[in-house]
């Protein structure tokens, strides 16, 4: 994918999200709203757990209470992704996790499997953008079926994950061939070009939203 199909991508999700979303900056306003610091206490974890219901996803009030005990269950497992980004981390890395060393791909797998128990897969994949934005992308029924062909954890972390990561490198290398640059420069631009703040994992979702569920050619 070329660099400037992702911007493209975003101007056109934009667009479509001013005509038809009934909350159009629901994802802006969790984004600046939600303190991550303070997670997760469950006053954070029920502003995800509205953005989830307000972007492109239902799930049920009833829920909401279990979902917040579960997020809170596993959270030891999930703080850690936080700190990274999917274009400058391999998913085979090893990481710390209490006593144990676990490959974040791993500790991925487990986390969707324990949200998507509660809520359905692709709630989970809002909830795990939310609490790792930089790390982990959202998914619904056509991106899901297109890359990943599966609804698990398995499926996200060891499939989705990967073909979405290539996706990005593809990006980042077509701006440094075209611009002559190095590679964090590159990430930058392309970031700023976006002029909203976006992660890469978020701009390549918008990709993906409007070219597989859309349907859209750029």
């Amino acid at each position: 994918m070329h660099w400037r199909k992702l911007i493209e991508a975003g101007s056109r999700f934009d667009k479509i999200c001013q005509e038809e979303l009934p909350v159009l900056d629901a994802y802006d306003v969790t984004m600046s709203k939600l303190d991550r610091s303070r997670l997760p206490e469950a006053e954070e974890v029920m502003k995800i757990y509205d953005f989830m219901n307000k972007w492109f996803s239902r799930v049920p009030f009833t829920k909401r209470e279990r979902f917040c005990s579960r997020y809170q269950s596993i959270w030891n497992m999930l703080s850690p992704l936080a700190e990274f980004s999917l274009e400058n981390t391999p998913l085979d890395q090893v990481v710390n996790v209490g006593d144990e060393k676990l490959q974040l791909s791993r500790i991925i797998h487990f986390c969707f499997d324990a949200l998507s128990d509660v809520i359905g897969s692709t709630p989970t994949s809002k909830a795990l953008h939310m609490s790792a934005p930089s790390m982990l992308m959202m998914w619904d029924t056509p991106i899901r079926e297109e890359i990943a062909q599966g609804i698990t954890g398995y499926d996200y972390a060891y499939v989705f994950l990967p073909r979405t990561k290539e996706q990005i490198e593809e990006v980042i290398a077509s701006y440094t061939v075209e611009n002559s640059c190095n590679r964090e420069t590159a990430i930058n631009e392309i970031k700023r070009h976006r002029k909203k703040n976006y992660t890469l994992a978020k701009m390549v979702d918008e990709y993906n939203w409007v070219t597989i569920t859309r349907h859209e050619r750029l």
